[in-house]
């Protein structure tokens, strides 16, 4: 359960982070090989050129991922990261998650790609990989954010990471957020070896300044002032430690799938959704309770509305 299963999930949070560095790294190797990057003109008298891209299906530890990788004309290129056939990647998948989280420097990315390649490969071709795989993660790092989130979910995940020669367990702090329209996406990663407020209120902040001007629900268990946080960053944010919502009788299961349970709000006396829909607006669109009602009316009808379209 929790944020390492949203990871896992078929629906491929995890994957699309593993092909797009896998992608990136591939490019740069390509680009090693042929001794141009692309969209670069060739070196004078070289006659070989990229030729579209493969499709390849990565066994890893969490499913299957789907790889574009890069082509020649002459077909000499040999991939080192993925030989063409290569199709299990046991762990390989710990490693690139971890590559993706804040907090892990270059140098640790570097000796992560290094343990990846193995010794047959040249220092050159490393830091090739390793200046293009860097511009992926921070690229993803610093990516704008939708602008309001259902449920954004903190878990704590743990992976195993092999950099030289010994494999160690790291503790990567995952945000998964579900927007209006039932998307999900993973907000960012971080890597920290110990939490406080203060890193919540970062991260919080981080996630406001990247575009998320509302979160409807936050939902983390065992955080240690991550609540605090919340209130000052996000304050008409519902805080819940467990996944299920008692306010307003909406669930989410525990795979983090991204969708409310079919069980609604209950209506009010005499309600129909029309009436609803209009008390919630004129709630959200004025600066105190609607119609006499109490704060903890209006909160509860300002979260039904950005959850559950009413």
């Amino acid at each position: 359960a929790g944020g390492e299963e949203a990871l896992r999930d078929p629906a491929g949070l995890l994957r699309e982070l593993t092909g797009a560095l896998v992608e990136r790294a591939l490019e740069a190797e390509v680009a090693h090989h042929l001794g141009y990057e692309a969209g670069e003109a060739p070196p004078e008298g070289q006659t070989n050129r990229r030729n579209g891209k493969g499709r390849k299906r990565l066994r890893t530890n969490r499913g299957e991922v789907e790889v574009r990788g890069p082509r020649d004309r002459e077909g000499s290129f040999e991939p080192k990261l993925l030989p063409k056939r290569r199709r299990h990647c046991d762990g390989f998948d710990d490693t690139i998650l971890a590559m993706y989280a804040r907090g892990m420097r270059g140098r640790d990315i570097r000796a992560a790609l290094e343990e990846l390649y193995g010794t047959s490969v040249s220092p050159d071709l490393i830091s090739r990989v390793t200046d293009g795989v860097m511009d992926e993660l921070r690229a993803w790092q610093q990516r704008a954010l939708e602008p309001v989130y259902c449920i954004v979910y903190v878990d704590a995940i743990r992976v195993k990471v092999r950099a030289r020669g010994r494999a160690v367990i790291q503790v990567i702090y995952s945000a998964l957020g579900v927007t209006p329209h039932g998307g999900r996406e993973v907000l960012g990663l971080w890597l920290l070896e110990t939490t406080s407020g203060k890193f919540w209120y970062a991260i919080l902040e981080e996630l406001r300044r990247r575009g998320g001007r509302d979160i409807a629900v936050l939902c983390a268990d065992g955080l240690t002032g991550i609540g605090d946080a919340a209130a000052a960053v996000f304050p008409e944010a519902v805080y819940q430690t467990r996944w299920a919502w008692p306010e307003n009788r909406v669930r989410v299961s525990n795979d983090m799938r991204g969708e409310a349970d079919e069980t609604r709000p209950e209506r009010g006396p005499g309600e129909d959704e029309g009436s609803v829909a209009s008390r919630v607006a004129a709630i959200e669109g004025s600066d105190g309770p609607a119609g006499g009602g109490t704060a903890g009316e209006r909160r509860r009808c300002v979260t039904r509305q950005r959850c559950c379209g009413s």
